[in-house]
């Protein structure tokens, strides 16, 4: 039901102040409230009749509209009861917001207008929800039939009238309405495991985007897909998208009111065309409660998606690649645009499908890959490699990396790491086999690759683990890369340099840390060898005292003797780089050699401090 519909009524006598343009918004509901600031119990799409009790002064009218806005609300009905009129400046902030106010006489009631618009709503959502089943049995049916997501989703988003996208965690497009650029999907994906609760709201380049989470195995945000959606409407008005970053306010909805049109039963709604979903949230990693009377009756406009479509501007001047303006993806606290939730939820049904349908085939790859694992821990024969690693797929002449990875921190099931690690294998593009078989809080990947391609696997890792790093928390991801391996003889000891590479991204204490074995220098080599205890107490030994002091002077001698040694002792380079005087540089490193008893003139000395700096903390 469209408000225009609501106000053309001629028994409710409702008169538009302002906000023609949003006639043709489509209602989920109507809400009664007198509450300053009601954005807690807004979803989008609502009627909101208010009998004026919250306005005290005139520039109550600016909080009060600027909240709706930011909720998403179709209009704003004004009673007359309190004033005898609609006051001006009430008026004025809705046309400064651009939301639609309309004016409710005295002699009709807020009750009036609840039965008025009810029964219409509901009967529409009857309506809506037959399509929905329908159209459900029909994705089944052609799910069952061979049919993928990659070859649904479009359909489907277009008769929603959405554009939408389905990424993993770490930003990998599983299917989508159009072509996402890789930036973009990265900041989604980056909202996505950042939220506090989901489903949630990102504002993007000022159109808010729909985030859902499709929950998998095992039950992980970090392993969860999500669901990108976004209304094919028009531009938003650029007040509404000033009103819409205001955080939602505190406020208690209690109160009643008469039956009269110029009072409000405050925090009452009516509950037809309520958004099942619109302001439900999940825990992290769970998927959202999506499928209850959804909305499928709505507008089926397939709009340009500003999304996707912005980023083939290749030829203006500001540049190529607008779609989420990078930079400017923020997580929101209003509400959805209205309808989307219910567009979402339909939706989610359709991915859960293909969802369900990767986990189950995921199961019966990693069967085979437990095998190569289980054959890689029992010191097996080349030949013995070569056929597991043809049972799995992999080509058996080819060049092998392996990527050794240890997930800790987070009391989330073993299943937790080989997910990951079978994002982190996806990102590089190789053929690729994960098993967590034979190595107890180690997950394996063998990457079929060639020697040439090392550092391009190096590199795809590293910004997979950054990209996952908002949905870690406590946790910790380690990667060790090694190889390349000729030929399947050659895998056991790719595999050593990976655990060896492993042991050092291990002593790292950021939360995602990657080393290849061709990252590690000698030195660094020998000391991932070194028992923890013993690398710590010989830190502690060398640098004790130099960090002693900077924590009681607040100084940074620390920095100073890491650069002097980066410098290679010149006095010179060191004072430039650290913006010193050489007479200041010379009285620092006198006072580090006061405190470790040790004479940077001399090399042994240097490289007892070099090694010290380079252990971890």
């Amino acid at each position: 039901m469209l408000l225009r519909e609501a106000l053309d009524r001629p028994q409710l006598r409702l008169t538009l102040l302002t906000g023609e343009s949003g006639l043709d918004r489509p209602i989920s509901r109507v809400y009664v409230t007198d509450l300053p600031d009601p954005r807690r119990y807004l979803s989008g799409g609502e009627i909101v009749l208010t009998g004026l009790m919250w306005r005290r002064r005139a520039g109550d009218s600016d909080g009060f509209v600027a909240a709706c806005a930011a909720a998403g609300v179709a209009a704003i009905g004004a009673g007359d009861a309190a004033y005898g009129s609609v006051p001006e400046d009430l008026v004025t902030a809705c046309r400064r917001y651009g939301v639609p106010l309309f004016e409710v006489p005295v002699e009709v009631s807020f009750r009036d207008i609840i039965d008025e618009v009810t029964p219409t709503l509901w009967a529409r959502r009857a309506n809506g929800l037959a399509t929905v089943l329908g159209r459900y049995r029909g994705l089944v049916a052609a799910m069952a039939g061979g049919a993928r997501l990659a070859d649904l989703i479009q359909p489907v988003a277009a008769d929603l009238g959405v554009d939408c996208w389905v990424l993993t965690a770490t930003g990998r497009a599983v299917a989508g309405t159009g072509e996402l650029p890789s930036d973009a999907r990265r900041r989604l994906a980056a909202s996505f495991l950042a939220a506090g609760r989901l489903p949630t709201v990102v504002e993007v380049d000022g159109r808010r985007v729909w985030l859902v989470a499709v929950a998998g195995r095992p039950e992980h945000r970090l392993a969860a897909w999500l669901l990108a959606c976004a209304a094919r409407d028009a531009e938003p008005s650029e007040h509404e998208v000033a009103a819409r970053p205001a955080a939602a306010g505190p406020g208690t909805d209690t109160g009643r009111s008469p039956d009269a049109g110029g009072s409000s039963d405050t925090g009452r709604s009516s509950d037809a065309g309520r958004s099942s979903d619109a302001g439900r949230s999940t825990d992290a990693g769970r998927s959202p409660d999506a499928g209850r009377s959804p909305d499928a009756g709505r507008s089926t406009d397939a709009g340009r998606s500003r999304l996707a479509g912005r980023s083939s501007d290749a030829g203006r001047s500001s540049g190529a690649g607008r779609s989420m303006d990078a930079g400017r993806a923020a997580i929101g606290e209003s509400g959805p645009p209205p309808g989307l939730p219910e567009a979402a939820a339909e939706l989610v049904s359709l991915v859960a499908l293909e969802r369900a349908h990767a986990d189950e085939a995921g199961r019966v790859e990693r069967r085979l890959a437990d095998q190569l694992g289980t054959v890689l821990s029992t010191g097996a024969s080349p030949a013995e490699l070569r056929a597991a690693l043809s049972a799995c797929g992999l080509p058996p002449r080819s060049t092998l990396l392996v990527a050794a990875v240890r997930l800790t921190g987070l009391t989330t099931p073993p299943e937790l790491a080989v997910a990951v690690t079978e994002e982190l294998a996806r990102s590089t593009a190789l053929p690729a086999v994960v098993t967590g078989a034979g190595r107890p809080g180690t997950v394996l990947a063998v990457l079929a690759g060639g020697r040439t391609e090392l550092a391009e696997v190096c590199k795809a890792i590293r910004g997979t683990v950054a990209g996952l790093a908002p949905g870690l928390g406590a946790g910790r991801l380690a990667v060790g890369i090694g190889g390349p391996a000729a030929d399947p003889g050659g895998l056991p000891g790719a595999v050593e340099q990976a655990e060896h590479a492993l042991a050092t991204a291990d002593a790292d204490p950021g939360p995602g840390t990657v080393v290849s074995a061709g990252d590690l220098a000698s030195h660094l080599l020998l000391l991932s060898g070194v028992p923890a205890e013993a690398r710590r107490a010989f830190r502690d030994r060398v640098l004790g005292p130099v960090l002693a002091y900077d924590r009681t002077h607040d100084s940074d001698l620390l920095h100073t003797l890491d650069e002097f040694l980066a410098c290679s002792g010149s006095w010179s380079r060191a004072a430039e780089r650290l913006h010193l005087h050489v007479n200041t540089l010379r009285y620092r490193i006198g006072r580090i050699e006061q405190l470790t008893g040790r004479d940077l003139s001399r090399f042994p000395d240097r490289v007892d401090c070099y090694l010290a700096l380079r252990l971890p903390h």
